[in-house]
């Protein structure tokens, strides 16, 4: 992963947590280390407030509850690119 965010870092990562297989703690902060103005949106179908609250500490951006609409994912998307254009002005 980090010659990935080595050599140009993504505008948004998103990761699924039902379908990943490396422990989420070393994986957001390895890519908050790496790139720190990445927005990282977590997919999830786990509604406990705790994990919620956890990732969005640990340095996710936005959780996302399965099931969700794609209209929905695509405009939070949207809105983090959006505001990484206003800040790099």
């Amino acid at each position: 992963m980090s010659s990935l965010l080595d050599s140009t870092a993504p505008e948004v990562i998103l990761v699924n947590l039902d379908h990943v297989e490396v422990p989420p703690l070393s994986t957001f902060l390895q890519v908050k280390r790496l790139a720190p103005k990445t927005a990282l949106i977590v997919l999830s179908s786990n509604t406990e407030v705790r994990t919620k609250v956890r990732l969005l500490e640990l340095g996710a951006d936005d959780y996302i509850e399965e099931p969700f609409e794609p209209q929905e994912l695509l405009a939070r998307v949207r809105s983090f690119v959006r505001r990484t254009k206003l800040w790099a002005c």
